[in-house]
């Protein structure tokens, strides 16, 4: 069991405008990676102060991140209750039932959005 997914489908069929950024996964051993933990931390900020190339600003392109992370089982690392408390991200839980499901959940989200 996980949280989120990424969708098979082409980022540039789903979405057109839009830059699509997969981190699969932010787990247990990238976490104990002080690197990994300031870049995926920057990732997020950049996207959120709009801080784009401006090729991307000039084309008009938005930025979505993609990312799973792990569902808490002996409490959770602080960047995992970070992204999970944001207003600007949006939880998918993956389970055995759903997986298969979530793929065109996710890429509608993802196309409404762009």
């Amino acid at each position: 069991h996980g949280t989120a997914a990424s969708p098979t489908t082409s980022p540039s069929t789903v979405m057109k405008r839009q830059q699509l950024f997969v981190v699969d996964e932010i787990g247990k051993m990238e976490l104990l990676s002080k690197g990994f933990v300031s870049a995926v931390r920057g990732l997020f900020e950049a996207v959120q102060s709009q801080q784009q190339s401006p090729l991307t600003l000039r084309l008009g392109l938005g930025v979505v991140v993609l990312a799973t992370v792990p569902v808490a089982r002996h409490g959770m690392h602080p960047l995992v209750e970070e992204l999970k408390r944001r207003k600007d991200c949006q939880l998918f839980e993956v389970t055995v039932e759903n997986r298969d499901l979530l793929v065109s959940e996710i890429t509608s989200f993802l196309m409404k959005e762009s």
